[in-house]
């Protein structure tokens, strides 16, 4: 097995869909004859995290894993990027996956230019670097090439989510509001028993939602609603007749399903770019233009959306495998 140090690792981040990309990562990694030896957590500078510099230079690979991070030329995030010279420099190469790419300035481009390869999630990603002279393969989002769930009875309009508050809670304002409906936070609960981490969770999902019961904000919903693990989250969404979702990987699981959704957009473009991708643009829809329709009747899927779901998946899980073999074939 090639030992590969892993940068930008999300399986701390308590949310489903960065559960369900570290599991795929290291899934992937192991069918194609890589061990990760090494992992830096998501926030944290590779340089002063422990053991990941001694292990780079005994690596054959390091893998950056993008996901939502690099996009708006953020200052912690060019350093996580140039963590490719400091390997080029030991002879290791260094490639980003399952990344979005958008509105980084030439610092960040200068950076990339150290990479073996890059695979972004969308087209409007590949044509941003390649605007500025860096060649990038696309690739879905590596949570659309696992196996689909088994197909269940539906019922109900489940809602999420987003990473924006005033998002969230008009989302949460018309879960209350439409009947049969279900609310779902792609936030996870609290891992560890310590009691600052459970007094945080108790003030987020019971104080507040009792000091404000008529104004139900952000800091209510954050675990309301939480399934435990990524897999049950997956399960809610396959049961449900139509998602309403501001989060890009509750998108990716209502695609993985086979589920109507509408989709709400994000901070950056990463659903738009994806639903084009897909051809399932059409299935976007502005917050504020929720409360003008009848949900029920915009929940079903016809059978041109079933087709681009499917296409989609097939595509994600074949490239996907695609990608791993080649960064194995990349190894020192």
């Amino acid at each position: 097995m090639k030992p590969v140090v892993l940068l930008n690792d999300t399986s701390a981040n308590r949310h489903h869909g960065c559960h369900l990309v570290s599991r795929r990562i290291d899934q992937l990694a192991r069918a194609s004859g890589m061990e990760i030896v090494a992992r830096c957590p998501v926030a944290q500078d590779w340089r002063s995290w422990p053991g990941v510099v001694a292990a780079m230079a005994g690596a054959d690979m390091v893998i950056i894993n993008g996901e939502g991070t690099i996009h708006g030329s953020k200052p912690h995030v060019l350093g996580l990027l140039q963590a490719a010279a400091h390997a080029r420099g030991l002879g290791v190469p260094t490639v980003l996956i399952n990344s979005i790419w958008q509105n980084n300035d030439s610092r960040f481009v200068e950076a990339a230019r150290s990479l073996a390869a890059i695979w972004v999630r969308e087209s409007a990603s590949r044509d941003e670097l390649a605007a500025a002279g860096l060649a990038a393969t696309v690739v879905p989002d590596l949570t659309l090439s696992v196996e689909p769930p088994q197909k269940a009875a539906r019922s109900g309009i489940l809602f999420t989510d987003s990473n924006r508050d005033d998002v969230t809670a008009m989302l949460w304002r018309l879960a209350g509001a439409s009947p049969d409906s279900s609310w779902l936070s792609f936030l996870t609960p609290p891992s560890g028993t310590g009691a600052g981490e459970l007094a945080k969770w108790w003030i987020q999902t019971t104080l507040f939602r009792w000091l404000r019961p008529s104004r139900p904000g952000p800091r209510t919903t954050n675990y309301t609603g939480t399934s435990a693990t990524a897999d049950e989250a997956l399960r809610r969404i396959a049961e449900a007749e139509l998602l309403i979702s501001g989060r890009f990987h509750a998108i990716c699981f209502a695609i993985l399903a086979g589920t109507p959704f509408l989709a709400i957009p994000s901070s950056s473009r990463k659903i738009e770019a994806m639903l084009n991708d897909a051809g399932l643009a059409h299935r976007l829809c502005p917050v504020t233009a929720l409360e003008r329709l009848d949900l029920a009747a915009t929940a079903p899927f016809t059978a041109t959306d079933h087709d681009s779901a499917q296409c989609f998946r097939d595509r994600a899980r074949r490239d996907a495998q695609a990608m791993f073999a080649q960064i194995r074939a990349m190894c020192r």
